[in-house]
């Protein structure tokens, strides 16, 4: 199976003689890595929804981290076996300023994500000795996922179609 189109609303996966086409309303966010896929899902859990289904944090450091580069790698080497390989380890900190420099000035936004994760991120930035504050919120919900391979699109709703030699035959809302 391959994905033959991708366009903002709607993505293809041709498998002769026939073509699914997927629609997607409220889209939030998509990844795309390969053509060639082994299938695809409409799905309303899956890891790439967490930051979606989790309830969210977000941390803030009040003082200066010791050794800010140490600590930086020791977060990243904890927390990616959690996110990968569905999200990039740094897409839990702040992508607004380099987290070794909020480290070394010792204040500013260092992260945000799932609470579980950052929870555990916050007891290795305590461990270090770096004072910190916190603020949980409730998760958006409400998400679903396209997952085809390593691809992934998330929307609220899904619809997806058979083509057959030109022609439209609906298929169930959210299944192929």
């Amino acid at each position: 199976m391959q994905i033959t189109r991708r366009q903002t609303t709607y993505w293809d996966f041709s498998e002769p003689p026939r073509t699914f086409r997927v629609h997607f309303q409220g889209k939030s966010e998509w990844c795309f890595v390969s053509r060639e896929v082994p299938s695809f899902e409409v799905t309303d859990s899956h890891p790439v929804l967490m930051g979606y289904e989790l309830p969210g944090a977000v941390i803030w450091t009040n003082s200066r981290a010791s050794d800010p580069e140490q600590l930086f790698h020791a977060l990243c080497e904890h927390l990616a076996p959690r996110v990968v390989p569905w999200r990039e380890v740094r897409t839990l900190f702040n992508t607004m300023a380099d987290p070794v420099d909020i480290l070394r000035c010792g204040y500013g936004q260092l992260m945000s994500g799932p609470a579980p994760f950052l929870e555990e991120a916050r007891t290795l930035l305590e461990a270090a000795g770096v004072k910190i504050q916190h603020a949980v919120y409730k998760p958006e919900g409400g998400m679903k996922a396209l997952v085809a391979g390593p691809n992934y699109v998330l929307a609220r709703d899904f619809r997806v179609e058979v083509l057959e030699h030109g022609s439209r035959d609906e298929v169930q809302r959210g299944s192929p």
